[in-house]
């Protein structure tokens, strides 16, 4: 469960608990003390913005007018400007950390960031450094990583993983070097900072960063061993089931590993279903003997063994497992015996698409994964408007298509109530039989220190 909607349902719980004599007042403010974490001034709020466009606008504006004036300074006055340049910024983070203004240190630290990353470029130019520019990136990652390193600093982590995508798109696209190894160390470096750090942000980008990786990766094998479309989105699918699969793994564990898997979970399950819709946009099939059939079943087993996993220690329900068995390996099998005419096509696409969407929708229903209830009704809504779009009303006048359209949308708004209000009353009860058996463990325990 993510943090602040477990601060939320404690917030909601305790009067309760209150109540029902189960905690002491002392207990439930020290309880709630300890899930806020203590103050929380890394928040990302309107200073926070403010704070890195500000450093943002002066990096940049350095830059610009050290560029204009370039050539009229000379050589050695032209390094002597950067590296002061990066001393300021430097020093400025210094003093803001000393003084416990944390969110200005960051903005100082990328305003550094800034200077370096251009002086990478004006000193190549000056002294007419030969090499690709690769290379400078490789550089700027390089300085970056061990800035983040040795402060601390996640403004600087995330400052490295932009600059590994940007490196990651260079090898693998530009000069077409699949896997593109460094950039992806580079990331990984990253997830780890960032773990160790225990920014939130930070683990966000670096998953986000993480699944570009992997999704520039598997289009680089695609372009170069020239993949049908319906196979190379077949791998995209069980890939982003093998990455949700390990983040609810990972998620089943304390500290900051669960919390590296908690933000693993949901960009993962926005790749599933993006990925699950563009798949049934396939018009060609994929041969069974294609590489990206046999990497998406290899993909897919591994899918179902980390998910096999997180059931095993209590963090998903068999029905997960069962829904990532049957999606993960039915996208395969979709792309394989892709049906010839269009409306079985869109039919089967769409089965696939919902019943994804169901599984989201479970997923957060149940408390698993909250922020899948919207991310899965989103895609149900957005699944059966494409499919009456395409199949229905195209065929119909303007005014019959909107009528049928209308009652449709309302029939479905009515089922999905009522299937929410279906698992809602399951998941509540689900939550009464728990408190119960807490509330009976805690009597036993009592009335066993009594008893002596």
């Amino acid at each position: 469960m993510q943090g602040s909607a477990y601060r939320r349902r404690l917030a909601a719980d305790l009067p309760k608990w209150l109540d029902a004599g189960w905690v002491s007042p002392d207990g439930a403010a020290a309880i709630l003390a300890s899930a806020e974490g203590g103050p929380r001034r890394g928040n990302f709020g309107l200073s926070t913005i403010l704070g890195m466009l500000g450093a943002l606008l002066l990096g940049l504006a350095v830059l610009a007018w050290v560029g204009a004036q370039w050539e009229a300074v000379p050589r050695l006055a032209r390094f002597g400007l950067i590296i002061a340049g990066m001393l300021i910024a430097y020093a400025a983070a210094f003093q803001f950390a000393r003084k416990d203004l944390r969110l200005f240190a960051e903005a100082g630290m990328l305003g550094g960031g800034l200077v370096y990353g251009g002086g990478i470029a004006l000193i190549g130019q000056t002294y007419h450094l030969a090499g690709d520019f690769a290379g400078a990136v490789m550089l700027f990652e390089a300085g970056i990583i061990g800035a983040a390193l040795l402060t601390g600093s996640p403004t600087m982590n995330v400052l490295g993983l932009i600059g590994a995508g940007y490196w990651t798109w260079l090898g693998t696209v530009d000069a077409q070097v699949q896997p593109h190894w460094p950039s992806l160390v580079a990331i990984l470096i990253g997830v780890v900072v960032s773990t160790v750090q225990n920014s939130h942000y930070g683990r966000i980008v670096a998953i986000i960063a993480a699944m570009y990786w992997v999704a520039l990766t598997i289009f680089g094998f695609g372009d170069a061993g020239h993949w049908s479309f319906a196979g190379g989105m077949a791998l995209y699918v069980a890939t982003a089931f093998a990455l949700w699969s390990l983040g609810a793994a990972l998620a089943s564990f304390k500290g900051r590993i669960g919390a590296l898997g908690e933000a693993v979970l949901w960009p993962a399950l926005f790749a599933i279903l993006v990925a699950v819709g563009i798949l049934q946009l396939a018009d060609t099939r994929a041969l069974l003997s294609e590489p990206s059939i046999a990497a998406a079943a290899v993909a897919g087993t591994v899918a179902i063994a980390l998910t096999g996993l997180a059931r095993w220690r209590g963090a998903l329900a068999w029905l997960d497992v069962v829904g990532v068995a049957v999606l993960a390996l039915g996208a395969a099998a979709f792309a394989v015996y892709l049906p010839a005419t269009e409306p079985w096509r869109d039919a089967l696409g769409g089965v696939l698409v919902v019943l994804a969407a169901l599984w989201a929708v479970t997923l957060g229903q149940s408390g698993r994964h909250p922020i899948g209830k919207s991310i899965g009704l989103a895609a149900f809504g957005i699944e059966v408007t494409y499919l009456y779009v395409s199949t229905i009303g195209t065929q119909l006048d303007t005014a019959l298509a909107f009528l049928i359209g209308g009652v449709l949308f309302i029939a479905m708004a009515y089922v999905l109530f009522r299937v929410d209000r279906l698992l809602g009353r399951r998941a509540a009860a689900a939550t009464i039989l728990a408190d119960q058996k807490a509330h009976t463990i805690a009597l036993s325990a009592a009335q066993g220190e009594e008893k002596p």
